[in-house]
């Protein structure tokens, strides 16, 4: 008996360390610091611990830390599924599902998704009713199908709610509860009342020639749990030539409070398109989900999360577009001042973009996509009004976007809506072919922009750059590997904002001015005064650093480039790691230069390097530690 008590103890002090090991992994992942996150999962993954091998499932298929893989996904989930971890059961169905990781097995799939909805989860329920509607991985069963739908829906699953209106509209079903126009319950009313209004002023956002049209009376339901089901009918966004027709979108607002509410869309499972009343193509999520909480005071959504499990877009026999997991996010935090900031995330997995060129077909395709990016210090209030005076929907699509697309970073009407600002994107696994011609492969691309001091009158901005295994037939003996950063000082961006949107604009004049749809009348100019700002404002770009390399090879520079009137000036120290490889990739005359240019010397370790100086003066030119670098001869 005191051996099973102390073995009762034992394991009871492992679980408790485990679940406080478990949680300090998912703080370090949520915190960025991968390698903490891995040190802490990996070795309870590796004693069967099922949460541990969830987020190992995670982060292998993000990306996070270690190499973006499927396969590796699948194994950590399947791994929590064996145990019976609800979330790692949906996980491995759906990747059984869509063929990630691992062959498409239908009859599995329906078994995991089983599995998590007896075991409550809402998304799996969904997911089994529509595979018994449909017959995939079981045969048909109307009745069972309807039966798990409405549990699903009656559990917020958008995808159950988009197929019982499918069925209801055939009139298979009754349709589910819509509520009333004039609810009795405050709560009811008010939420309602918010809806309408967002609407409204969406409607306004779209412009000239464009509505957003609702089929129906937006409808509040108050529901036992104190929740509130807002239903929007037949949803439509109409415009000259082109409409979208979303069908039902349903929101689900709870604790709702005088000042915000939890939220969470649910959105139809099928966007139409028309073009002139002639369908185009439909826009298919399936899995979507988005949540997040509502301010009353600020009327949009200020912190949302959102994931799709899949997605497809075919137009005509044109264009198809598909993809395999969507997520995205945004968080408004509040700062000093009443000013604040705004992150924002998109990531997508399998993304795949076909284009039927005639005889042949484009296929670009990327093993994941992540976009990144923040606004810090945004007077929203500012925003706010600048954007209701430019005419659009400040609540929708990016902030970020908005400010930029419509020159807002800087000083409209004299104030600053933002001090600082960064993106970034990162692509894995990118290709490009052409028919059977693979004409460009990217392991990996990384793009960053820092912006700041946008309050002042010069910003500053950090740019980073780099790429690693480029190849394909197209870019046979280019550089497999680069990175460059880049930090600039004393930045007129307004000015160059302005300028771009003036050549912008101009490009179209001359286009449209064009004859019979040939060469334009006039070609635009380049902005005028462009490099005379820039030189007026005494910019500076520091390169700090520049890595190239290829096979036995690579070079590594840093230096400054000044603009001016007269043209760009620049200045670069080079080391370079295996000349004659280097020079192998280089035209016989340009080697020969640089060959008889070279200085010897050493790196940090010791390592023997060929050194240069690069000039490129403002007169035109180039030098090469002192001699012309001609290479016309």
């Amino acid at each position: 008996m005191k051996r099973l008590v102390c073995l009762a103890v034992v394991i009871g002090c492992y679980a408790s360390s485990a679940q406080a090991d478990v949680a300090a992994g998912r703080a370090a992942l949520a915190s960025g610091d991968y390698a903490a996150a891995l040190q802490e999962l990996r070795p309870l993954a590796a004693h069967g611990d099922a949460e541990a091998a969830l987020t190992l499932g995670q982060m292998a298929r993000n990306g996070w830390g270690v190499p973006r893989s499927d396969t590796a996904a699948w194994a950590f989930y399947k791994q929590a599924a064996d145990q019976g971890q609800v979330e790692g059961l949906l996980r491995a169905g759906e990747f059984s599902d869509q063929g990630r990781g691992v062959p498409i097995d239908r009859r599995l799939a329906y078994r995991l998704y089983k599995r998590a909805a007896e075991a409550g989860n809402a998304q799996a329920r969904g997911r089994i009713g529509e595979m018994a509607l449909h017959g995939r991985g079981r045969k048909v069963n109307a009745a069972e199908a309807i039966a798990w739908l409405t549990q699903a829906a009656q559990a917020d699953d958008a995808e159950a709610y988009a197929l019982l209106d499918e069925l209801a509209a055939k009139g298979r079903v009754t349709p589910p509860p819509a509520g009333l126009a004039a609810p009795a319950e405050a709560p009811a009313r008010r939420v309602a009342e918010e809806i309408r209004r967002v609407v409204g002023d969406m409607g306004l956002a779209l412009g000239t020639g464009s509505r957003l049209d609702v089929g129906g009376e937006v409808t509040a339901l108050t529901r036992p749990d104190g929740s509130v089901l807002v239903t929007l009918p037949k949803v439509s966004v109409i415009g000259e030539a082109v409409v979208l027709r979303e069908g039902t979108i349903r929101l689900v607002f709870r604790d709702i409070t005088e000042t915000s509410a939890k939220v969470e869309l649910l959105p139809p499972a099928h966007v139409a398109v028309e073009s002139d009343g002639v369908p185009m193509t439909t826009i298919s999520l399936s899995g979507a989900r988005l949540s997040g909480l509502w301010d009353f005071n600020l009327h949009a959504l200020t912190d949302a999360q959102g994931e799709a499990s899949a997605g497809a877009l075919q137009l005509r026999d044109r264009i198809g577009l598909s993809l395999q997991g969507l997520t995205v996010a945004r968080h408004m935090g509040e700062a000093a001042g009443g000013r604040i900031s705004v992150a924002e995330s998109l990531g997508v997995d399998n993304l795949s973009l076909k284009l039927s060129l005639g005889p042949q077909s484009l296929t670009l395709a990327a093993a994941g996509l992540a976009l990144r990016s923040t606004a810090h210090d945004l007077d929203m209030a500012a925003f706010r009004h600048w954007a209701e005076q430019a005419g659009f929907d400040w609540r929708g699509g990016s902030v970020q976007a908005q400010l930029l697309s419509y020159g807002g970073i800087g000083r409209p009407a004299g104030a600053p809506l933002l001090a600082q600002a960064d993106a970034a994107l990162t692509i894995d696994g990118l290709s490009l072919s052409v028919g059977n011609l693979s004409g460009l492969a990217l392991r990996r691309l990384d793009i960053g922009l820092g912006l700041s001091d946008l309050d002042q009158t010069l910003a500053r901005a950090h740019l980073s750059y780099a790429h690693d295994g480029l190849g394909g037939e197209w870019f046979k003996g280019s550089l497999p590997r680069a990175q460059a950063i880049l930090s600039i000082d004393n930045l007129p961006l307004a000015e160059l904002l302005r300028a771009a949107s003036t050549t912008a604009e101009g490009e179209v004049e001359a286009v449209s001015l064009g004859h019979g749809g040939d060469m334009p009348a006039a070609a635009p100019q380049a902005p005028v005064g462009l490099l005379e700002a820039l030189d007026g404002a005494g910019t500076r770009i520091g390169i700090d650093d520049l890595t190239v390399g290829g096979e036995g090879w690579d070079a590594r520079a840093s230096g400054r480039a000044t603009p001016a009137a007269a043209g760009m000036t620049l200045g670069l120290d080079a080391a370079v790691h295996g000349l004659d490889a280097f020079l192998a990739t280089l035209s016989p005359a340009t080697g020969e230069v640089l060959r008889g240019a070279a200085r010897s010397g050493s790196d940090d370790k010791g390592n023997p390097v060929s050194l240069f100086q690069l000039a490129l003066p403002p007169g035109g030119g180039a030098l090469v530690n002192g001699k012309p670098l001609d290479v016309g001869r």
